[in-house]
């Protein structure tokens, strides 16, 4: 794992508790005039989605730690199988679906708010990384694939 330096780490923590309290406020204050409930096919929906979300990100970080060779591995090296062979970034669509699926099943404009942002943060560090592995590793890796989205971007 790349080390993480100190502002990185403090500007994840205060982007977390703003966005934990709006929604935790926006929740716990029920739904007033300006949201809308969630009917059962809205939260049945958003917690599927959010379960596969869930499920495409651990597998791709699986994937991601079982290439590391051990602690000290400081190695790069192209990840494959899964959705690896469609996108340079599955762990980033898993994290965007999780939080889609919060928003479509909460119903709330923070939660869609923050599925935006992190849509809007993510993609362009695919992309980044899409041209970053084609740099460094030429034809060995996966021609063709998409950066985040399997057969759109």
């Amino acid at each position: 794992m790349s080390p993480t330096t100190g502002p990185v780490v403090a500007t994840a923590v205060c982007f977390n508790l703003v966005n934990g309290a709006l929604v935790g406020a926006e929740l716990a204050h029920g739904h007033s005039a300006h949201l809308v409930r969630p009917g059962l096919r809205a939260l049945v929906g958003g917690m599927a989605l959010f379960c596969a979300g869930a499920g495409v990100n651990i597998t791709a970080d699986r994937t991601l730690r079982r290439l590391r060779r051990g602690p000290e591995d400081r190695g790069h090296y192209v990840p494959r199988g899964g959705l690896f062979e469609c996108v340079t970034c599955p762990h980033y669509l898993g994290e965007v679906m999780e939080w889609t699926g919060f928003a479509v099943a909460t119903q709330t404009r923070a939660g869609w708010a923050f599925a935006f942002w992190t849509f809007a943060n993510l993609l362009p560090r695919a992309v980044a990384y899409r041209a970053w592995y084609r740099s460094k590793f030429g034809d060995k890796c996966p021609q063709g694939i998409r950066a985040m989205i399997p057969f759109v971007w």
